[in-house]
């Protein structure tokens, strides 16, 4: 689904489009035909018969400087590893920093000067004239979300984090879009 999304012509979303679209992605190589195959076509005309789709579908179509969706996103991000402990306080002590550079003890060890690498792909940045929004796409099967959704929306906390600092711009709201349950999951975040 990722590969779709990254690849695909957004002008072509609709039902009656759609299965070209997805054909002329295994007719340039970006598909295979067995991966065209595992393709849930019903969840992406789903997502662009939402409103966020829809903005979706309109800022990859305008596609200008102030109104655009980039996707596929890599980046490296460093900051002090106290302080990404501090950017959700609800982080699961499964996800602590100092659960990972102290893995078997409870007490913090961090210092002043140790520094967290933070390296992802960010599956689509949302910019409007007066917003940016992280969205991130999840393929679980339904019975996973509800364990794995605090682990998701730390995730898209670092990234709107990386994105806020290297844009030198404030991300307003985080998405996330479970094609299994056709749900999606959106956090405003306070300025």
């Amino acid at each position: 689904m990722h590969l779709v999304l990254q690849r695909l012509d957004y002008q072509r979303t609709s039902e009656d489009t759609l299965g070209d679209a997805l054909a002329d992605l295994v007719r340039q190589g970006h598909l295979t035909p067995e991966e065209l195959a595992q393709v849930d076509q019903p969840a992406l005309l789903w997502l662009f018969s939402t409103p966020l789709g829809n903005r979706m579908r309109q800022a990859a179509i305008q596609s200008s400087r102030s109104h655009q969706l980039l996707r596929e996103l890599n980046f490296l991000w460093s900051l002090p590893a106290r302080q990404a402990v501090g950017i959700n306080p609800a982080t699961p002590p499964s996800l602590s920093v100092d659960t990972i550079l102290n893995p078997g003890t409870t007490k913090p060890h961090t210092s002043d000067i140790d520094i967290m690498l933070i390296r992802g792909t960010i599956d689509g940045l949302l910019i409007e004239p007066d917003s940016l929004e992280i969205i991130d796409y999840k393929t679980d099967a339904a019975a996973f979300i509800p364990s794995r959704l605090p682990a998701y929306q730390q995730q898209v906390n670092y990234y709107a984090s990386a994105a806020a600092e290297i844009l030198k711009r404030p991300v307003h709201q985080t998405s996330l879009i479970f094609f299994s349950t056709r749900q999606i999951v959106s956090t405003s975040l306070s300025q």
